[in-house]
């Protein structure tokens, strides 16, 4: 899903200062509803005839609102509210417990239970034995009296060790990924375990929009490892930091968060913004703006990137990203530009991924 570029009012605070505005007092609010007590700056958007969707706008409701960068409450608020993933309930073989030379039967259980909604999701089930590479991919059908899809697949009998992934996507390009292995070797160029998460529009021979090539995301995939998650974001030009004077403060994000935590009441909770930015809050190139319960914090321990030409590689400690009881958390990217306190720009945004991480190899016949 691709969004045209999006010219921002930013009414925040400069940027050698955004450390200590986004870290808030602790408070224990006692009504579900206060989670957001020093609520979010709303995002006033309004729709661009040329040159983009939306300029927008940043108002608060008292003075001890918290102002993120303009654009950050309205792409939270979209996104997270509207713009859903497909995902499954559960996948399950039978037999349950596979032998070596044994005829597997695999049915993919959605959470939507709308038909409808299921036969505009492609579906994809891949496997491998031994080691997660040389992957073999299936096309599940649909059962539109149970409402799963269904595949099958047999166990060569020297085999001691299943791999299996699944991946989803809907008709906006929004997608579901099973995460089955831990990657290896250089994670810049290594593709074992490196998995496709979103894939995104080329602006380059598109009409009416003018897209700076650094900030025109391509793809985004995903890879991790007992301790860290790894997001390749790759982008059509060179990936390009800006200036700091006069500024023009380019940006990356990364954001994270745990789907289904009363997202319509507090659209923030365990929600993390992962940055690239070095003219932005310049203490650190890396850094990662987070909520936990009422209080804002931005920290740079967790957070690693590399840059090599147009790709730029992002390392999160595991234990930053908040998943669900399922082990899925939901993410999406987005760039953007920051000129001044007052000014900026959101150039692009993906759609959504869901990734689940706790799905490992099965062991043959145990």
């Amino acid at each position: 899903m691709k969004r045209l570029l999006v010219i921002l009012l930013l009414l925040m605070i400069a940027a050698p200062a955004l450390a200590q505005d986004w870290n808030l007092p602790a408070s224990e609010p006692t009504d579900v509803t206060k989670m957001t007590t020093r609520e979010v700056c709303n995002n006033v958007c309004f729709v661009r005839e040329n040159g983009g969707m939306f300029t927008c706008s940043q108002q608060c409701r008292g003075d001890d609102d918290v102002r993120l960068p303009v654009g950050f409450a309205f792409l939270t608020e979209r996104v997270r509210l509207k713009v859903i993933p497909p995902m499954l309930e559960k996948i399950e073989f039978e037999p349950p417990n596979p032998k070596p030379g044994d005829k597997v039967s695999v049915t993919m259980t959605p959470v939507s239970k709308d038909l409808e909604t299921q036969r505009f999701i492609s579906t994809k089930f891949v496997y491998a034995f031994d080691s997660p590479k040389d992957w073999i991919a299936l096309k599940p059908s649909l059962d539109p009296l149970k409402g799963v899809w269904e595949t099958s697949f047999e166990t060569p009998a020297g085999a001691k060790t299943l791999y299996t992934s699944a991946r989803l996507g809907d008709a906006e390009g929004n997608t579901y990924l099973i995460a089955p292995c831990n990657v290896s070797g250089d994670l810049q160029t290594t593709e074992d375990c490196f998995f496709p998460l979103l894939d995104d529009e080329n602006y380059e021979d598109a009409k009416y929009t003018d897209i700076n090539p650094s900030l025109d995301l391509l793809n985004v995939k995903f890879g991790m490892d007992d301790k860290r998650y790894y997001f390749r974001m790759n982008m059509r030009g060179k990936v390009d930091p800006g200036r700091s004077s006069p500024m023009s403060a380019n940006y990356y994000m990364i954001a994270i968060y745990a789907p289904g935590k009363m997202p319509e009441i507090d659209p923030y909770g365990h929600y993390s913004f992962i940055l690239y930015s070095p003219y932005l809050e310049t203490s650190n190139d890396c850094k990662m703006l987070l909520r936990r319960g009422p209080q804002w914090l931005m920290e740079s321990g967790s957070v690693k990137c590399w840059v090599n030409d147009k790709q730029l590689l992002f390392s999160v400690a595991r234990k930053s990203a908040d998943i669900n009881a399922d082990g899925v958390f939901v993410m999406y990217a987005a760039t953007g530009i920051i000129f001044d306190t007052y000014n900026g720009i959101i150039t692009d945004y993906t759609g959504t991924a869901a990734v689940r991480v706790n799905k490992g190899p099965i062991e043959l016949g145990k």
